[in-house]
């Protein structure tokens, strides 16, 4: 896969992620993901297209909608990882908005499509939670 190639396959995952709907996921998805795609974030994991999007539509728990916004992209040496620094963004049914940041790292295999994904945060700064832990209170003070 060429350097251009791999680009727009991330651009296009990415503007998939931040343009649908719970309802749209699993049918924007799909395109850009293999069919053994692995997921793994702080709270769960995950393997195959539905699994991914079973978890990704637990992001929407809670909520009225989420914006991801990208603020800083690298590749790795190996020409097939990238990592994303990023804030998601929140809105809550009562108007609140939340934020919190991460990275994420992504791989894509030998077929072209996203083989891998790993998002790393910290759990203590995802206030919306359910309910929060004591430890997680006592750190968000």
């Amino acid at each position: 896969m060429s350097t251009p190639e791999r680009d727009r396959l991330i651009d296009q995952y990415l503007t998939a992620l931040n343009n649908m709907t719970l309802v749209q996921m699993a049918h924007r998805l799909t395109p850009f993901v293999a069919r053994d795609v692995a997921f793994k974030d702080p709270r769960l994991s995950a393997s195959g297209p539905d699994a991914l999007t079973d978890a990704l539509s637990s992001l929407f728990d809670g909520t009225q909608g989420i914006t991801f916004r990208i603020t800083d992209r690298a590749w790795g040496q190996d020409g097939f990882t990238v990592y994303l620094r990023w804030d998601r963004l929140l809105k809550l049914p009562d108007d609140r908005k939340c934020a919190y940041s991460g990275i994420s790292e992504i791989m894509i295999g030998t077929h072209g499509k996203i083989a891998s994904i790993i998002d790393h945060w910290d759990p203590a700064d995802h206030q919306v939670s359910k309910p929060a832990s004591l430890l997680g209170r006592l750190l968000n003070r």
